[in-house]
């Protein structure tokens, strides 16, 4: 892989981190039926995927943490999840550190935790 395009991974992994919404321990800014446990978040999953550029050119899911927010690109993947197209979801999901990340890689891994719903919209 070319220097400029590793930068190029770098600098849009670095992007999507920083603009990645957080929540404060002990709180939640999402509209769930229950409380959040211990690094657990809850995941909607927009029932398209949309165009985007990873890599190279990639089909990504349309997640946010709450139904009042914007949807955002997902570019990484969440283990344990297999995604339909033409379904929404509504996910339990938790987020751990990945030791040694690589470059053009995330930081955090996704895991599925639970399934809430699945229904056509």
């Amino acid at each position: 892989m070319s220097s400029a395009l590793r930068q190029a991974l770098v600098t849009i992994v670095l992007f999507t981190a920083a603009c990645a919404p957080s929540a404060t321990p002990g709180t939640s800014n999402t509209t769930e039926a229950s409380p959040a446990k211990d690094g657990e978040t809850t995941l909607f999953v927009h029932a398209e995927r949309v165009d985007c550029m990873g890599v190279g050119p990639m089909r990504c899911m349309q997640v946010r943490e709450a139904e009042n927010k914007e949807w955002e690109r997902f570019y990484g993947r969440i283990e344990g999840f297999s995604y339909e197209e033409g379904y929404a979801y509504e996910l339990r999901v938790k987020r751990e550190p990945v030791a040694n990340p690589p470059a053009d890689g995330s930081s955090l891994r996704t895991l599925l935790v639970k399934i809430v719903s699945k229904k056509k919209p």
